[in-house]
């Protein structure tokens, strides 16, 4: 779910990039990277993966952090990207 969505309110020093970012979900270029993030954010409960082909309607761009990516597109057309073979659950741990 995107901020937007979890009715978060973006900073009032949010930059055009932020803003852009603010109603897209977050995916990150390695699973490694994503156990990390989404260990420390107390929102996420499950890692997944999205096999998006081209020409799907589903779009992914590189966003403000390196490795990260914005993605959009419709739920239902989302929901026939998810891999049906890989589903986390998050590993929660404190910050340093």
């Amino acid at each position: 779910m995107s901020s937007q969505a979890k009715g978060r309110i973006p900073p009032p020093n949010a930059t055009d990039e932020m803003l852009r970012s603010w109603d897209a979900l977050s995916g990150w270029s390695t699973l490694e990277t994503a156990r990390e993030k989404a260990s420390l954010a107390r929102s996420a409960r499950w890692i997944v993966r999205y096999d998006i082909p081209v020409g799907s309607g589903v779009e992914f761009e590189p966003s403000i952090e390196p490795g990260h990516y914005d993605i959009r597109g419709d739920i239902e057309e989302l929901q026939q990207c998810l891999a049906m073979d890989f589903k986390e659950e998050v590993q929660r741990r404190r910050p340093e």
